[in-house]
């Protein structure tokens, strides 16, 4: 086949090859290729070339591609379904005996409806053994992993099974992504298990408002910024969600303690929850002279809700009692002219 593109022209070579016999996959005995068939297209240009097995069994006809480059001497070999396939125990075997379903934490193998999309398989022709297996599984039903405020996913599931041929070395992992769509942001999610937990950061080129998000935990705050970045961590086993984020605008309590580069996290425990911030302030007493300090806050829902502050001097000089008092106050008195470090101050919204 001859290609011209401009100036260029490319040829590629088609084979293809069909074995009448069955084919038992060396070092895999339970896998037995029937009536296969081999397409190779190779190309005269750096193109890498590529080809597919196709096997034959019962059910019909499904197609295996074979990737290249190779990891090392092994090749992955992937197969993809029109539609999902419920037949598990063909599956159960090609891994090795493994139960797909079972493997998964009940919490997803509840969820229910899952059919197989996809078959991975990383074969070592050098060494005849089969070093992996993945299986894809997808799902319409959805999962309301946090009920107020709402976080829903559709998962997709991979099962992987590593080093199906030995009882030993064999080992399953999975692996749970989809999507959380809260207001007009888009939540990317990946988990994992064993070791189960979600974890979710914010879709490229979504983002969130930072009244939305708090005041769907119930906390009322006057702050117009909207959040590019956010770190979700979920849980399952003890139903605990944690949400960490930053903020990029200034927030003034009591007139003039004016906050910066502010870090919520949130954090609910079953019922049980918890706000809190940390931030950095500076008061400029005069043109020569600058306090630093580390704030950390506490949200508490009493009493119609309020912020605890706690600031700490991060700056290593110090003040005199003097400028403070001028400061604050408007009053300079020369006896008061005393030495200050390492100063603290705490403060409640709700009584200033």
């Amino acid at each position: 086949i001859y290609e011209e593109q401009g100036t260029f022209i490319k040829s590629s070579i088609k084979a293809s090859l069909r074995n009448k016999e069955d084919v038992q996959v060396a070092g895999v005995p339970w896998i037995l290729f029937q009536n296969p068939a081999v397409l190779l297209e190779t190309y005269e240009s750096s193109r890498e070339p590529e080809g597919a097995v196709l096997v034959e069994d019962e059910r019909g006809n499904f197609e295996m591609g074979i990737c290249w480059p190779p990891e090392g001497s092994a090749y992955w070999i992937r197969s993809r379904m029109d539609e999902p396939v419920t037949a598990f125990e063909f599956f159960n075997t090609i891994c090795g005996g493994v139960s797909i379903l079972d493997e998964m934490p009940g919490l997803i193998r509840d969820i229910g409806g899952f059919g197989i999309t996809g078959i991975d398989m990383l074969y070592d022709f050098e060494n005849s053994g089969l070093r992996k297996i993945k299986v894809n599984l997808e799902t319409k039903n959805g999962w309301t992993i946090l009920d107020s405020p709402e976080f829903r996913i559709v998962p997709s599931v991979c099962v992987c099974v590593s080093e199906p041929a030995s009882v030993e070395q064999r080992s399953v992992s999975i692996e749970i992504t989809g999507d959380i769509t809260f207001g007009s942001a888009v939540l990317n999610v990946y988990g994992q298990y064993p070791g189960f937990m979600l974890q979710a950061s914010l879709k490229e080129g979504t983002s969130l408002k930072l009244e939305d998000i708090l005041a769907a935990f119930g906390i009322g705050i006057e702050l117009d910024s909207a959040l590019e970045k956010l770190s979700f961590l979920y849980m399952p086993d003890e139903a605990t969600l944690q949400l960490d984020f930053n903020v990029g605008v200034h927030w003034t309590i009591a007139d003039f303690f004016e906050l910066s580069n502010i870090n919520f996290m949130l954090l609910k425990e079953s019922e049980k929850q918890k706000v809190k911030m940390d931030s950095f302030m500076s008061l400029k007493l005069s043109e020569d002279e600058q306090l630093d300090f580390e704030v950390l806050a506490d949200y508490t829902s009493e009493g119609g809700g309020n912020w605890k502050f706690y600031g700490s001097q991060s700056s290593e000089t110090g003040t005199s009692l003097i400028a403070l008092l001028d400061f604050f106050l408007g009053t300079t008195t020369s006896e008061w002219n005393l030495p200050v470090l390492g100063l603290e101050f705490s403060l409640d919204s709700a009584t200033g």
